[in-house]
């Protein structure tokens, strides 16, 4: 893989045709030598300054490209859409048939920046764009850009580079949240349906986690896992009621029976309130 990869990066190679060419070449002067004829004789000398002509064309068509580079803001928070395009020119009045050019792009969901290499033709005096529209997930830097681009003759012959290294960083920033105050006291002391008023914080109360809703105490934000999601993440527990509950005993079971010449002893009925909150 590195060296495919080092293959497509130099500067100077020749392409599929060259190959195919010097086997032309090989056959015209077998031909030239056995019919020495007048025709014979000028194909032979057209192949062989064919690739001499076609190396400052290569080289001429290489200058005349130019490169862009578009982005709709170069600051956006996270999961935020944002668009990017390339443009290259062709200045020429000669077409490029065969262009390759890396680019340095965000991956699939914005997670980092990876290197695309793409190949397309270009038409004389004309352009062509490539264009994205994608979120980026996590905060940081990215770096948008093209590194090298390609260019190979109509005959693919050559294959010369042109170093470009036009690059633009996109800052990915924290999602901003705005949290609207209907009242002048704090939500979190006004209990309502939306927010569950708790008493204690016990660990043993947790309940769950969801969603952020309005009237939530933000000090019960789960901040490292809304970090992670699209909406703010809020731990909710179980409250509790605050009514008191009362027990009460009596005592006159303990009395003995009525047929018994006892002296009545005098008992008291007594109810033992306990209360608990």
């Amino acid at each position: 893989m590195k060296n495919k990869e080092k293959k497509l990066r130099r500067p100077f190679s020749f392409g599929g045709g060259f190959y195919i060419y010097l086997c032309a070449l090989l056959f015209a002067i077998v031909f030239t030598q056995a019919l020495r004829s007048t025709v014979s004789i000028v194909l032979l000398w057209f192949l062989i300054m064919l690739p001499i002509v076609m190396i400052p064309i290569v080289f001429w068509q290489r200058n005349s490209v130019g490169i862009y580079v578009y982005e709709n803001e170069k600051t956006v928070e996270k999961n935020t859409p944002m668009a990017y395009e390339f443009v290259i020119l062709n200045s020429s009045i000669l077409p490029l048939p065969f262009v390759e050019a890396f680019l340095t792009v965000p991956s699939q969901g914005g997670v980092s920046s990876i290197e695309k290499r793409i190949v397309f033709s270009v038409l004389p005096n004309g352009r062509y764009s490539f264009s994205n529209t994608l979120e980026f997930r996590y905060r940081g830097s990215y770096k948008i850009g093209v590194g090298d681009i390609f260019v190979t003759d109509i005959l693919r012959f050559y294959r010369v580079k042109k170093s470009v290294n036009v690059y633009e960083n996109v800052f990915v920033m924290p999602r901003r949240r705005y949290f609207e105050r209907e009242e002048t006291n704090s939500p979190t002391d006004l209990p309502s349906d939306n927010a569950d008023t708790v008493k204690g914080d016990e660990s043993s109360e947790f309940n769950r986690i969801r969603e952020y809703r309005y009237g939530d105490s933000l000090k019960r934000i789960h901040w490292k896992l809304s970090s992670k999601m699209t909406e703010l993440q809020v731990s909710e527990y179980k409250p509790n009621s605050g009514k008191n509950v009362f027990i009460f005993c009596d005592y006159s079971m303990f009395l003995p029976p009525e047929d018994e010449d006892v002296e009545p002893q005098k008992t008291k009925k007594s109810a033992k309130i306990l209360s608990s909150s």
